[in-house]
């Protein structure tokens, strides 16, 4: 199922939607990326999409024994 994803920057300012699979969690947008949140967007149509916010990518060299 293909759903709405609305995508919002570090402050919070809607930047645009895209339609996405229903189960992605990550997205790339130019040089940003963004992850789902459990939030519902109420779309002009009366559909629900699913809200992302803007995020910096943690990057590790090493992991720790578990």
């Amino acid at each position: 199922m293909i759903r709405a994803a609305i995508l919002y920057d570090e402050r919070d300012r809607l930047l645009g939607k895209t339609m996405v699979p229903e189960h992605t969690f990550v997205i790339r947008h130019q040089d940003s990326i963004f992850v789902r949140t459990e939030e519902g967007v109420r779309l002009a149509g009366g559909g629900i999409g699913v809200r992302f916010i803007e995020t910096d990518p943690l990057v590790r060299n090493k992991l720790e024994p578990a």
